[in-house]
C-alpha cells in the first residue's frame, strides 16, 4: 500500500486498481470529516466513494489500514504542493518564502484534508504505529527543509548557529501554522501567512 500511494499516485498512468484505492481513501475522507473517525463506517466509505462495501473491505480488511493509507496520501498531497512550490522558485530564499506559503495554499485546496490530519495528530497521542508515521513523515520534512537550508548557506547568505535545529524551527513554524489555520477562527490569513513567514526568515537571517 504505501509503495502503491506514496510511489505511483503522481505517476503519468494510474492503474485501475490504484485508482479504486485513491477513490476510496478520498471517500474515507469525506467520511471522517462528516461522522468522525468512530461512524465512519465502511458503507458509509464505500458509498462516498462510489464502490461496493466488498471492494472498499477487499483493499482495506481494517480501519487501521485504511486510516494510514489515508494519512499517507493526505501527507503525500500535502508535500507535492511544497515540492512544487520549491520548484517554481531558484533561489533559496525565493524557495523558503514558497515553501511556507505552500501551507496556506494546502488548507485552502483541500481543507477536508487539513481536518482529517487533526484528527491524526488526535490518533498519534494514543497508537504508537500512528506515532511512527508521523515521525517517518516529519522527519523527511525536516531532511527537505535541512537541505534547503544547506543550500541557501552556500547561495543566499543563510546565518544559523545549528543547521538541524533551524530547521526544526521552520517546521515547526509551519506545523502551528496549520494547527491554527484549522482550529482557530482566523480572519486575516495573509497576516498569518507574513507572521510565519518572518520568523521563518528570522531563523536563517534573513
Amino acid at each position: 500500500m504505501k509503495k502503491t500511494l506514496a510511489s505511483d499516485l503522481f505517476g503519468e498512468a494510474l492503474s485501475k486498481s490504484q485508482t479504486t484505492q485513491i477513490r476510496i481513501v478520498e471517500g474515507a475522507i469525506k467520511c471522517f470529516v462528516k461522522f468522525g473517525v468512530d461512524k465512519a463506517s465502511y458503507q458509509r466509505i464505500a458509498k462516498a466513494a462510489g464502490c461496493s462495501y466488498a471492494l472498499a473491505k477487499h483493499y482495506y480488511p481494517d480501519r487501521d489500514l485504511l486510516f494510514e493509507a489515508t494519512a499517507r496520501y493526505i501527507r503525500i498531497r500535502f508535500q507535492r504542493l511544497a515540492i512544487e512550490a520549491l520548484e517554481s522558485q531558484t533561489t533559496p530564499t525565493e524557495q523558503l518564502k514558497s515553501y511556507v506559503t505552500s501551507t496556506f495554499q494546502w488548507v485552502r485546496l483541500f481543507p477536508a484534508h487539513a481536518q482529517v490530519w487533526m484528527l491524526f495528530f488526535f490518533m498519534c497521542g494514543t497508537q504508537k504505529s500512528y506515532r511512527a508515521l508521523n515521525t517517518e513523515v516529519v522527519n523527511m520534512g525536516h531532511a527537505r527543509i535541512m537541505a534547503l537550508l544547506r543550500q541557501g548557506k552556500k547561495q543566499d547568505g543563510f546565518i544559523y548557529d545549528n543547521e538541524a535545529s533551524a530547521a526544526k524551527s521552520v517546521q515547526l513554524a509551519i506545523t502551528g501554522a496549520v494547527v491554527t489555520l484549522i482550529t482557530e477562527d482566523t480572519d486575516d490569513l495573509e497576516s498569518l501567512r507574513r507572521d510565519v513567514l518572518r520568523l521563518c526568515l528570522t531563523v536563517v537571517g534573513k
